[in-house]
């Protein structure tokens, strides 16, 4: 064996050298056979003066506009973006003021190579936290299909306001498109932007939480952006939403011609009318309550002359042709239960529904699993995740399984810009608490040997999360929502329940409950409870109306006890 082979085997390297093995050997192994007088070395050319460079890495980020042979067609494949939404993304890396090719950057990052080597010779380290995550956005701007649906450009939608936030925080922003810095800059620093006043024909006097809400949604409305209006029950989504839309009529952006559409539950039709009759009294107001065919008239005639257009969400469904043959405003969905299942009719009518801006007002925006999130976001922020099944790959398991739970962290950043979310306790103090009374309700033999079985599971899988509550948090409510649906009906969790377990048909929780309702909203609610209460122009007065929710699941506990499981009465 030679002496040079020797010394190759010692450093790892090939007798061909590439890359950064040369610089091994420049550096390491060519002094040595230098300094031997038993070897005689030949050098044929001169070597490069491999060196480190010392600095820092600087990223530099850009949007442009698309040039018009870019845009394509002005919609993209049934995913509700123009081709007007899509910005060039630009990304260059510089280190000792020299450029560095983004491809050979991410392609040794990818390879997870500990250096980059430099055609002058000059090298430096990739071991920079930076580097790393940059790397992994433009992993995620790439793996975005463009308005034409392909993958692999560097293109940007407004939505994306929180993957450009975490670009400017890597590096130094240079061009912007005026268009750009216009919607998502302004929404990444509302702070900095005038703050309109409240619409001179709102009859409300809006509390400090309210008027920043309001003013969050008029920005949204003005630069037709959707977003996801999350605050607590009781803190006036409602009232929120009008101010603005009275902003939009005294603007000029809300016409009889071009009205609002608000789709709620059939039960809040009503309220709506009436909350804008009391509030907002210059909106004027159609509920539409019976469907094109029972009422004998098309919807136009029905809602002409109106601002404001409420509907259920059984109508949409029913009248979907008609609702969805229109271009409105705005679309608000309220009480977002109907259109969580992405896969339901109603959804599918809410995603046809034409309209510039689309708002998602719910107090639990994440009630199941991360996929009502996703259902509410394609509606207010289409194309944001364009793919459920993505979603469900790329975030959804990892974060309800835990396996990486600071994947958490990064999906509320990327949803931050779009969604308002504010609890009573952060932003409403002065308010009482609910008042809570639980009913429980026993499950029959057979309903409660399936519950059981699925429960021992599920408890020891719990327990074993809770040392680190935060990381697994997303794991310990998808547990807990398996039992709330257990408890309720069996067959929302194992559908083949009644032939794998004969009779295991339970006797509906609500039997029992309907008969204990009647009872109870007669003596409770009707008193005028501290708890009970409704914005109002001049403050909150009380307010006496009734709902219910399921409580965590039953049977959780570290002393090993087991609950039956209940449901919570609220006066809200």
């Amino acid at each position: 064996m030679g002496l040079l082979d020797q010394i190759c085997r010692q450093h790892a390297l090939e007798p061909e050298l590439q890359g950064w093995a040369t610089v091994q050997f420049v550096r390491d192994v060519l002094p040595a056979l230098r300094s031997r007088e038993d070897v005689d070395l030949t050098v044929v050319g001169e070597p490069l003066p491999y060196e480190e460079v010392d600095e820092a890495p600087v990223v530099h980020i850009s949007t442009h506009d698309l040039a018009e042979a870019d845009r394509g067609d002005a919609r993209g494949p049934d995913d509700g973006i123009s081709a007007h939404d899509w910005f060039g993304l630009g990304i260059e890396v510089t280190v000792g003021g020299a450029l560095v090719p983004l491809p050979d950057l991410l392609t040794a990052l990818a390879r997870q190579e500990q250096h980059l080597l430099r055609p002058d010779g000059s090298w430096f380290a990739l071991d920079t936290p930076e580097l790393h995550t940059l790397r992994r956005l433009v992993e995620e701007a790439r793996a975005l299909p463009d308005h034409e649906g392909r993958p692999g450009r560097l293109r940007i939608k407004r939505f994306q306001a929180g993957l450009w936030e975490e670009l400017v925080e890597l590096g130094v922003v240079g061009e912007q498109s005026e268009r750009w810095q216009r919607t998502v800059g302004a929404l990444l620093a509302l702070e900095e932007v005038p703050h309109p006043d409240p619409p001179e024909g709102l009859a409300a006097t809006l509390r400090p939480y309210q008027l920043d809400g309001y003013r969050w949604l008029s920005f949204l409305w003005e630069h037709e952006i959707g977003g996801i209006s999350a605050d607590d029950m009781g803190l006036g989504k409602t009232v929120q939403t009008l101010a603005a839309a009275e902003r939009a009529r005294e603007q000029g952006l809300l016409t009889p011609e071009r009205p609002m559409l608000v789709v709620a539950p059939t039960s809040v039709v009503g309220t709506w009318a009436r909350e804008a009759a009391r509030f907002t009294p210059y909106l004027q107001v159609a509920a539409v309550t019976e469907t094109v065919r029972r009422a004998g008239r098309p919807l136009a005639e029905t809602t002409a002359g109106a601002h404001l257009v409420v509907a259920s969400y059984t109508l949409l469904r029913i009248d979907e042709e008609h609702l969805t043959d229109r271009v409105w405003s705005a679309v608000v969905l309220d009480e977002t239960q109907a259109v969580k299942n992405h896969q339901s009719r109603t959804y599918q009518a809410a995603r046809r529904l034409s309209a510039p801006v689309k708002l998602a007002v719910t107090g639990t925006p994440l009630e199941n699993s991360l996929m009502d999130l996703w259902s509410l976001l394609s509606l207010g922020a289409p194309g944001l995740f364009p793919s459920p099944r993505e979603f469900t790959q790329q975030w959804r398991r990892p974060i309800e399984s835990g396996a990486d739970p600071e994947l958490l962290g990064t999906l509320r950043r990327r949803i931050r810009p779009l969604m308002l979310r504010r609890t009573k306790d952060a932003v409403a103090t002065d308010l009482p608490p609910k008042i809570e009374q639980v009913l429980r309700v026993p499950l029959n033999a057979s309903h409660r040997r399936i519950y059981d079985t699925h429960l021992q599971r599920e408890r020891q899988r719990i327990l074993g999360l809770l040392d680190d509550v935060d990381r697994n948090r997303i794991a310990i409510l998808a547990a807990l929502t398996r039992l709330r649906q257990l408890a309720l009906d069996v067959h929302l969790v194992v559908p083949d329940a009644r032939r794998a377990r004969g009779r295991a048909r339970s006797t509906p929780w609500w039997s029992s409950w309907s008969r204990w309702w009647r009872r109870a909203t007669g003596a409770w609610c009707s008193a005028s409870s501290p708890a009970s209460s409704r914005w109002s122009g001049s403050g909150w007065t009380p307010r006496a109306s009734a709902t219910s929710t399921s409580t965590g699941a039953p049977g959780i506990g570290r002393a090993g006890s087991r609950s039956s499981p209940t449901e919570t009465t609220r006066c809200s």
